[in-house]
């Protein structure tokens, strides 16, 4: 099968390269860096450098796996809108194919108590520029149902694994002179997403094409409390328990308000502080039964390997 994947030389982009490059794919990569790694190289049959901000070249292929995006708590909505909307748009317009997957982001839901379902959208909570852009890329591709024969679009939920610049960075954020700083007491129930549960996600989709425009949660099986995640990782990585000081929410929420409204610049913003204060839990009972999606690993299973990495 010959596949286009954008964003090639991200995080996301550069598994999915590895993966189904070695499952003996032909892969059409492609990326903003003007000097992609040797390894990347190596393993695809060609490489575009492309800006999907401002032109996608036009292509034919048997499948498009769509994960380039701008991803930030921060940031000017028109940036996020050119990138992930104008962007989605210039993608889907110039790379003819029968399947185009989007990798969209469980950042267009609110944060809720109870398992999050994909009619659960509600555009006037989303709370950051990320999410709704994300969330206006996937209505865009919705409406255009009758000119693919399968667009599928898959809401993965803190996506984790080796070359992780995301959500391990964060953690370690967290840590200040030898204690763990956290706001409230991080025991909050969330999803989490191994890139190779994604993969697996994808597989499904390509072997399946479902009809029309579909968008399915993807996530581990198994719910994680963050403070449990947060305690494994630092303790890895320091080879003992480090204290953990709660800051009430309130203040944290208090701060980031004032500091926004004087524009003061910080390292929180309302999103990244309810990602660690709000729970979100994803629903995949509709990518089970109509994919057969079965996640293959999980947090505790891959934890040694990403902190060998890390």
């Amino acid at each position: 099968m010959k596949i286009a994947i954008t964003g090639a030389t991200g995080s996301l982009g550069s598994h999915l390269v590895r993966h189904f490059s070695s499952r003996g794919h032909e892969i059409i990569a492609l990326g903003r860096s003007k000097k992609p790694p040797s390894a990347l190289l190596d393993a695809v049959s060609e490489y575009i450098r492309a800006d999907i901000s401002t032109t996608v070249p036009r292509l034919e292929v048997d499948c498009c796996i769509h994960s380039a995006a701008l991803a930030s708590d921060r940031g000017l909505y028109e940036r996020f809108y050119q990138v992930n909307v104008e962007g989605t748009e210039r993608v889907f317009e110039a790379v003819r194919t029968h399947l185009f997957i989007h990798i969209s982001s469980a950042s267009i839901y609110d944060f809720s108590g109870h398992p999050i379902r994909e009619d659960q959208v509600d555009p006037d909570a989303i709370l950051s520029n990320y999410g709704k852009t994300k969330w206006l890329a996937e209505s865009f591709l919705q409406k255009q149902s009758q000119r693919r024969r399968s667009i599928v679009s898959l809401r993965p939920r803190a996506i984790y694994g080796t070359h992780d610049r995301v959500l391990l960075p964060r953690i370690l954020k967290l840590v200040r002179n030898n204690k763990i700083i956290i706001p409230g007491d991080g025991m909050i129930p969330i999803s989490m997403t191994h890139v190779s549960n994604l993969i697996t996600g994808i597989e499904r989709v390509i072997e399946q094409q479902p009809k029309g425009f579909h968008a399915y949660n993807i996530a581990d099986e198994r719910t994680y409390l963050l403070r449990e995640v947060i305690e494994q990782v630092i303790f890895g990585l320091h080879g003992k328990i480090l204290p953990v000081k709660e800051i009430p929410i309130r203040w944290i929420k208090s701060f980031v308000k004032m500091a926004d409204s004087l524009k003061i610049p910080i390292s929180y913003s309302a999103q990244s502080i309810a990602y660690v204060t709000e729970s979100m839990v994803l629903d995949l009972t509709k990518i089970k039964k109509q994919l057969q999606y079965e996640a293959i690993t999980d947090f505790d299973l891959e934890l040694a390997n990403i902190l060998d990495w890390g």
